[in-house]
């Protein structure tokens, strides 16, 4: 939902030699839409919790916490496209091996040196590694910035953007069994499970 399949959309048009001459326009108007998404979709999600009361739903810090990590994950992704598109493959490579041992450092760093629990740590190294690869990519690719067209945005959005969201509406359903397994089973055979097919994905 925070990217909406822009990701996707953006990379296909950017790869694209007959819109070479847009590249610049299809950046700024994926970028923005994307910041738009991620301010309306947080602002639903703070209204339903502030309105329905959900079981199981976190609150509070969790909450927050969660949505901020959605956010830099989702920009992060959105990036990492951007670079590829750019033909920017060394700055890439480079920063995401920086990013890899920044986020090994400090979750370590937390953990040992601040005894903080294992998934907060996680969730703040992931949050501080992906927030520096965001900083470092704008800044790399600050040269594409370029003015709004409306009408390229309607272009992508119709032509490509909507059968990106159908596949990822079908890949959500997919996989759901892990949903389905924590909520009927439990979160330690969820582990198990998660483990194994990590495990045979990668193989």
């Amino acid at each position: 939902l925070y990217l909406f399949g822009m990701d996707s959309s953006s990379l296909r048009y950017l790869s694209d030699k007959e819109y070479v001459g847009s590249a610049k326009k299809i950046f700024t108007i994926s970028f923005l839409f994307v910041i738009f998404m991620q301010g309306l979709v947080t602002l639903l999600l703070l209204l339903w919790h502030r309105f329905f009361s959900v079981e199981d739903f976190p609150t509070g810090a969790p909450l927050l916490l969660g949505t901020f990590l959605a956010i830099v994950i989702s920009f992060k992704c959105l990036f990492n496209g951007f670079l590829r598109a750019f033909h920017e493959y060394k700055l890439q490579s480079s920063l995401r091996v920086f990013d890899a041992i920044l986020v090994s450092s400090v979750f370590f760093l937390f953990i040992f040196l601040y005894q903080w629990r294992v998934g907060y740590s996680l969730t703040y190294s992931v949050i501080i590694g992906g927030s520096l690869f965001i900083g470092l990519s704008v800044w790399i690719l600050r040269k594409n910035f370029s003015v709004i067209d409306f009408s390229l945005f309607k272009k992508i959005f119709s032509e490509y953007n909507r059968h990106v969201l159908i596949l990822s509406f079908i890949g959500m359903v997919l996989v759901s069994d892990k949903l389905l397994i924590g909520r009927l089973i439990g979160m330690e055979a969820l582990g198990y499970y998660s483990a194994y097919y990590a495990a045979s994905y990668l193989f």
